[in-house]
Formats: C-alpha cells, structure tokens, sequence
C-alpha cells in the first residue's frame, strides 16, 4: 500500500480500495480502520514529498521544485 502511494496520483480512497479489492476476506479483516488507512497514505506521501517547513516569516525563498507547473513547455514533454 506504501509503495502504490508513493508511486501513483491516486486518490487516497482509490490507493485503499485498491488494497482491500486485493487481499482476501481474513486479511482485510486485520486491516486497520479506513481512517487510519488514509493518515496512512497521507504521510507516506507527504514524506515521499519532502516538502519544507512553513515559513515563519515573510523572508524566504521557494524552492525551484515547487516553482514549476506540469503546464510549462519542457516539463512533460
């Protein structure tokens, strides 16, 4: 579940669902409760991320990872 988090821009639901469609009966009743599973997934990619810390003031500079748009020509192809 951690790895296809990371790995896809699945909804948080879809990564969960797509666990649950994926183990069996007796497993998917050992499984945690959904909420916990989304905090779950929430924090591997939150993580998986790195994003920085909130500014503590208004004199900071933003990273050029966070500056660039998937819209921009030389990103995406």
């Amino acid at each position: 579940m951690k790895i296809n988090a990371k790995c896809t821009s699945n909804s948080t639901h879809s990564v969960i669902g797509t666990l649950a469609s994926q183990v069996s009966a007796s497993v998917a009743g050992q499984l945690p409760n959904v909420p916990t599973l989304k905090r779950t997934v929430q924090r591997v990619r939150q993580s998986h991320l790195g994003a920085p810390t909130n500014p503590q003031n208004f004199n900071f500079e933003i990273p050029d990872l966070f500056t660039k748009t998937t819209n921009e020509p030389g990103i995406n192809g």
